[in-house]
């Protein structure tokens, strides 16, 4: 058994060096076959443009462009690292439609032996018009809503007019232009915001470097004093107050007390049903009975919290 390992190893180990030149040109002559294969792939391919003076196009062009290529794998593998380019010239093409062929262009960076087959898309339109600018006021919109405690009171853009420059045709008849929708969610007080507005496509802003948007917040429930309210004796005319005037403060809604007018403000006494003396002090607070109740033009979310002072004296001459 021993003679007959060693026989397998004579047979596997002799002649180390002509074994070792075989392996190394079987190996390199799979690398050569491998390299030396046609195969076909596809390379993303940047496009440059170069426009006449004066002239935009209506809509934006492609940047890049899809190619096929063929050729041998070890030429067409290095592709990639070259990082090849279109350059299209349209410095002589005048205003109006055009369509642009990709396979027209010379593709600079290609490796030498690599077959162009197809591009992707093969062409493009376009549509050349000369550049216009005109000035137009610009329109908040706002989405969302702020803070339960809060409503917003007023939007104010900065600037209110724009500088608008884009193809003639397109910004024509443009008078005024939209903020794309600003979002005031969960605002809890006055904010700067940035903005951007919705454009013709093709057009642009200049001569601002930022848009701005102050949203102005008002405390949804505040209040507001009313320093002389007249007191009168509730369906009882032949009572009189001592006391003739009152200050009550009103909780509610800002915009509503904003416009609440004073003199709808009133305080009434109420009296017993038949009074029995002939002098009362009345206060503010109770719900039913003695008790003194401020009314106003106000909706149910208007409320007074206070009358100073809290006790009128009513009397019967």
């Amino acid at each position: 058994m021993l003679e007959r390992v060693r026989r397998i190893f004579g047979v596997v180990f002799a002649n180390p060096h002509y074994k070792l030149l075989s392996l190394l040109i079987a190996v390199a002559a799979w690398l050569w076959v491998q390299g030396e294969e046609v195969i076909q792939t596809q390379a993303r391919v940047d496009v440059s443009w170069t426009l006449p003076d004066g002239l935009v196009t209506a809509a934006p062009l492609p940047h890049s462009v899809l190619v096929t290529l063929r050729g041998a794998r070890n030429v067409v593998r290095r592709v990639e690292d070259l990082n090849p380019s279109i350059a299209l010239d349209l410095t002589d093409v005048g205003v109006g439609e055009h369509r642009i062929e990709f396979g027209m262009a010379n593709i600079r960076g290609l490796p030498a032996g690599a077959e162009v087959v197809s591009h992707t898309p093969a062409s493009v339109g376009l549509v050349l018009d000369r550049l216009a600018a005109r000035k137009v006021r610009v329109r908040a919109v706002r989405v969302g809503e702020p803070d339960r405690t809060v409503d917003v009171v007023g939007v104010t853009l900065d600037p209110q007019v724009i500088t608008v420059r884009g193809p003639a045709q397109a910004i024509a008849d443009l008078v005024e232009v939209s903020t794309v929708p600003i979002d005031v969610t969960g605002l809890s007080e006055d904010s700067r915001l940035s903005y951007e507005v919705e454009l013709p496509q093709g057009a642009e802003v200049v001569g601002v470097s930022r848009l701005t948007a102050e949203v102005d917040v008002e405390a949804r429930l505040t209040r507001r004093t009313f320093a002389a309210v007249p007191v009168y004796v509730w369906q009882q005319p032949e009572w009189r107050p001592i006391t003739e005037a009152v200050q009550v403060v009103l909780e509610g809604p800002a915009g509503e007390l904003r416009g609440l007018a004073a003199d709808g403000v009133l305080a009434f006494v109420h009296l017993p049903s038949e009074p029995s003396r002939l002098r009362y002090a009345a206060e503010f607070g109770p719900t039913e009975g003695l008790r003194v109740r401020v009314v106003h033009p106000g909706s149910k979310e208007v409320r007074a919290v206070s009358v100073d002072p809290n006790e009128v004296e009513v009397f019967r001459p």
